[in-house]
């Protein structure tokens, strides 16, 4: 089940409000400060404990309404035993390569307590969910929104590869060197990790990792991304918030779908065609589709209406009055 505008959020007016609510929030810390700032901007008190200090969100425990946990397979055991004490709600944001871990015990047994709601950030997540006997429900969790027109840079076609340093294989990389050696006449560029004496063909360019990644978009036409696993990419995201073309190994809007590096070189070769034929333009498909579904404000509303379900249950999934 997907939770959309309808089934969510409906008629903004009547939407649920966290207003009030204490939240405890776990999970990767650059989500989920993002998330308790958006908590706190609609009236919640939000509190951020890190992963490596669970003890401190022992004492919050029993005054909080939900936990929110967004990333991160498996709830701290202090905090979990905690919120099945005291009965309080467990909400569960799965993210990217989390699903990994759904045949570890202490995660399937986690995931499966009935104070325990689980989200993920896109739809596949939710089959690997149900694919592992839990319930999921699709929530949105990266924000964009609508920003100035970033103008293309010339031509040739230029290609953007995120590859991060410390998982470059994960990500693809062997493929993106091995695409950038069969496209020899389009230029790529390696953003998150540094050359280290890896593979350099001269239509590469290593460029490491930018303090502002939107430098990477004004650089390129296409984004590809072929990790070995993923969620809902923020790049993904962002790249069609700004009319760039996005070759992704996932079915998504105004995306092209690619299995592997065949698919991968026929998209890239397409995109060069229509560009040496005049016919280039922003990919507005892929714009418009994100405009309409992860603005900030149509995410937030998503999440605090979940939130506010999952706080009026108790232990056993009866609703409170």
């Amino acid at each position: 089940m997907t939770i959309s505008s309808d089934t969510l959020v409906g008629d903004k007016s009547k939407a649920a409000s966290v207003a009030g609510m204490r939240i405890l929030v776990l999970g990767y810390t650059r989500f989920a400060l993002r998330q308790a700032a958006m908590f706190e901007a609609r009236g919640a008190r939000a509190t951020y404990v890190k992963r490596n200090f669970a003890l401190r969100a022992l004492p919050i425990v029993p005054m909080c309404d939900v936990v929110y946990q967004v990333g991160g397979p498996i709830v701290p055991r202090s905090v979990f035993d905690a919120c099945r004490f005291f009965g309080k709600p467990i909400v569960k944001h799965w993210l990217g390569s989390d699903t990994m871990r759904l045949h570890d015990p202490n995660v399937q047994r986690q995931s499966s307590a009935k104070f325990v709601t689980n989200w993920a950030d896109a739809p596949w997540l939710v089959d690997e969910l149900r694919a592992a006997g839990l319930d999921g429900l699709t929530v949105g969790l990266s924000p964009i929104s609508v920003t100035a027109e970033l103008p293309f840079p010339p031509s040739p076609l230029r290609v953007l590869w995120f590859l991060p340093e410390d998982r470059f294989e994960f990500y693809g990389g062997q493929m993106a060197l091995s695409v950038a050696r069969a496209l020899p006449e389009l230029k790529f560029v390696f953003v998150g990790c540094e050359r280290r004496g890896r593979p350099a063909p001269p239509n590469v360019d290593y460029v490491g990792f930018l303090d502002e990644i939107d430098d990477a978009y004004a650089r390129t036409h296409v984004l590809v991304r072929m990790a070995d696993h993923d969620g809902l990419s923020q790049m993904v995201l962002e790249a069609l918030n700004h009319g760039r073309y996005v070759i992704w190994n996932y079915p998504f809007p105004g995306t092209l779908k690619a299995s592997g590096e065949s698919d991968v070189i026929a998209h890239l070769n397409g995109l060069a065609a229509r560009m040496a034929d005049g016919g280039f333009g922003y990919n507005e498909a892929g714009r418009m589709s994100v405009r309409t579904g992860y603005l900030g404000d149509v995410i937030a509303d998503h999440i605090c209406e979940g939130i506010s379900a999952a706080a009026k249950r108790r232990q056993n999934g009866v609703a409170l009055s």
